[in-house]
């Protein structure tokens, strides 16, 4: 046998774990995308509702 055949089942392993590597990193980043528009979304809507809230007029009590 040649010796480049006998390489033939690490390089598939190599490959093959490469493949996976790259689909578990693609799907992480959607993960880290999908988390960080969810908190900038609850940050914008609590920012409005600060803003909302902050411009209202207090009531002062009659003395």
């Amino acid at each position: 046998m040649s010796s480049a055949s006998d390489r033939g089942p690490q390089r598939v392993t190599r490959v093959l774990a490469a493949g996976a590597l790259e689909v578990f990193a693609g799907y992480l980043r959607s993960i880290i995308y999908k988390r960080a528009a969810w908190a900038l979304e609850v940050f914008t809507v609590s920012l409005a509702v600060t803003e909302r809230t902050a411009g209202e007029p207090t009531k002062r009590r009659s003395s």
